[in-house]
């Protein structure tokens, strides 16, 4: 991920996480999250890890960077996250609240190991 990318993402984090607080939606987070199995057992390594550094730092916001762990040629670029993944390529990064990050560590350690296709991971299914 480039410096300014990275840039980025942090201010968004900053702003937002100022203004919301755990219990609000977040608009700038992702709904969803598109995974293939590279990408889902890069993310069950490092989730709990970046939960408990959002816990720590008071953020209302994680940004996930997964760009070492897969082919980044099928996955999305942009400043922030789309959050719709309706185009069918990856999501090697993404934001998300710290109940959405735990969902979405939940299913991903409950998947079919290895998963056969790239996965669609709806939040609002997920984060009832």
């Amino acid at each position: 991920m480039s410096f300014l990318k990275t840039l980025g993402y942090m201010a968004a984090s900053t702003m937002i996480s100022a203004a919301a607080t755990a219990a609000e939606p977040c608009m700038f987070c992702n709904a969803s999250v598109r995974l293939d199995e590279a990408l889902a057992a890069c993310f069950e390594q490092t989730w709990q890890a970046e939960l408990s550094k959002l816990t720590a730092s008071n953020q209302s916001l994680a940004i996930i960077n997964l760009a070492a762990c897969g082919d980044t040629k099928r996955t999305r670029s942009g400043a922030l996250p789309t959050g719709s993944g309706g185009d069918g390529l990856l999501d090697a990064s993404f934001m998300l609240t710290a109940e959405s990050l735990t969902c979405l560590g939940d299913a991903v350690s409950r998947r079919q190991k290895p998963l056969p296709a790239a996965q669609l991971y709806v939040l609002a299914e997920l984060c009832p």
